[in-house]
């Protein structure tokens, strides 16, 4: 009896086994893609699709119904044909969604795209890497012979200043001139000696004198 209870105690309870949990969003196990299911009210309405391109593109730019794919949950895009002159391959698309409960689409956008044999332009190429070497060099060479060849470096560095003396950077304005002084003392005994000098100074303190005043100066003068 007592053997009998002891093998049951050791025995863990069912509910103890962890149980498998539902896959986390956080969890680094990727979840797998699910294809969204058409809507059958979106699908069936390719003439409210066909309207909605009615702002954008008259009816015989607009050709024949080409399908309709599901993009999400309740939203489906509607393709048509395109018969713009110059897009060749391009297809009208229009969205359409409804609300969980909704029973009217609604459209929510509309366009054109290039089809899987559309006509695009090539890529585009830099003018550099779309021109041969040759062009390259015969285009080099036209430059050079309107404008001029390039000049070239010059190789010889320009020669330093000299250095200028203290002296002269120090008062470069200051220069003695030796000559002036004899000039004017020359100058000075030239009139001394003519009286030139003293005449036309007491001429011009007469000017400003009356003239009889002025007459009997000049005679003073003429007996000394």
């Amino acid at each position: 009896m007592a053997c009998a209870t002891a093998a049951t105690r050791s025995r863990p309870p069912a509910s103890v086994w962890p149980r498998p949990c539902v896959a986390s969003p956080m969890s680094w196990r990727p979840e797998m893609a699910r294809t969204p299911k058409l809507d059958t009210l979106l699908a069936e309405a390719t003439a409210e699709a066909r309207e909605a391109l009615a702002p954008v593109a008259p009816d015989a730019h607009v050709g024949g119904h080409l399908g309709v794919s599901a993009d999400a949950e309740r939203l489906v895009t509607h393709r048509f044909e395109a018969l713009v002159p110059g897009y060749r391959g391009w297809e009208w698309y229009v969205s359409l969604a409804r609300p969980s409960r909704g029973k009217e689409a609604t459209v929510c956008e509309s366009g054109i795209v290039p089809g899987p044999d559309a006509l695009l332009a090539p890529p585009w190429v830099p003018w550099s890497d779309r021109m041969e070497p040759e062009e390259l060099a015969a285009a080099k060479a036209a430059s050079e012979s309107v404008h001029g060849a390039p000049p070239e470096a010059e190789s010889a560095e320009t020669p330093a200043e000299p250095a200028e003396s203290p002296a002269s950077a120090t008062h470069p304005t200051e220069v003695s001139d030796p000559a002036a002084p004899e000039g004017e003392d020359e100058l000075e005994e030239h009139h001394a000696a003519s009286g030139t000098g003293s005449d036309r100074d007491e001429d011009s303190e007469d000017d400003d004198e009356p003239r009889n005043v002025r007459g009997q100066r000049r005679r003073r003068r003429r007996k000394r």
